[in-house]
């Protein structure tokens, strides 16, 4: 790893503790806590359209490096479909010397991609065209971590947790200056893992997810994952036919990264 990209990772550490500040007195009973849970719940059952820029940053037990990326989602959430929600994902992502630039598009019968260098990105490149049920789960598997699939696809992982609630410490935070519920989750050591732990962030003014953090060990390695989110739009009417992928379907790289890099201007940096 380089020096101006060790810097570069500290600086981003610094930045990401410093945009958390602890209520430590606030104290909630089991039926509070449920009662929050369920209003969560209800909140991404509302939404039926959505539009938000992600920052996710991940590192799993065997990589060295932080994997950063940066995205725009549109997401239709089709309640027939089993798989994922419709979705329009752009996203860059890389590390600071070579920068890749994505576009992708889902509708439940066909799904489309296409990525470049964001150096050459008129550069031509035979966009990935699926139609084969398994070869489109396989690849939205791929991604499915800036869909917020645990929130708003068939995975939703806080369904379920009013079961222990009284296991959960719930505290009133602030989180890059929103201030939120934040939920903390630890776990018991095995011969799998050590020291995991889990915190949701949820917006008090509409109970949606804002950010969330997790680390775990596993011998000497670790892996940590974090993202925060800024909704640009929810709710919004948006027809299925915005999601339409033709047999010969391509896109304009070089004007679709122009809107991107507009759409996901970080408004707290």
């Amino acid at each position: 790893m380089n020096r101006k990209y060790l810097c570069f990772l500290l600086g981003s550490v610094i930045t990401l503790l410093s945009s958390f500040t602890v209520n430590a007195q606030s104290q909630f009973t089991t039926k509070e806590k449920v009662e929050l849970l369920r209003k969560i719940n209800k909140s991404c059952a509302d939404i039926k359209t959505v539009t938000y820029r992600i920052n996710h940053d991940s590192k799993r037990l065997t990589e060295k490096n932080t994997f950063s990326t940066v995205a725009v989602c549109t997401l239709y959430i089709d309640p027939t479909n089993k798989v994922s929600s419709y979705n329009i994902v752009d996203e860059e992502f890389g590390s600071a010397k070579s920068r890749k630039y994505g576009h992708k598009i889902y509708n439940g019968e066909m799904l489309f991609s296409l990525t470049n260098p964001v150096d050459s990105l008129d550069a031509y490149k035979k966009p990935q065209i699926l139609k084969n049920e398994v070869d489109m789960e396989a690849w939205l598997s791929s991604y499915n971590y800036l869909l917020l699939d645990k929130y708003f696809g068939k995975n939703k992982s806080l369904i379920g947790y009013d079961s222990f609630a009284e296991n959960i410490l719930l505290t009133e935070e602030t989180f890059k200056d929103t201030p939120v519920y934040a939920i903390t989750m630890t776990y018991m050591d095995n011969e799998n893992s050590r020291d995991r732990i889990q915190k949701i962030y949820i917006s008090k003014s509409n109970y949606l997810p804002v950010g969330s953090y997790s680390f775990w060990r596993w011998e000497n390695m670790e892996s940590y994952e974090y993202f925060d989110v800024e909704y640009l739009a929810i709710n919004p009417e948006i027809s299925p036919d915005e999601f339409k992928v033709a047999k010969d379907h391509t896109v304009n790289l070089v004007e679709r990264y122009k809107v991107f890099k507009e759409k996901s201007k970080n408004n707290n940096q």
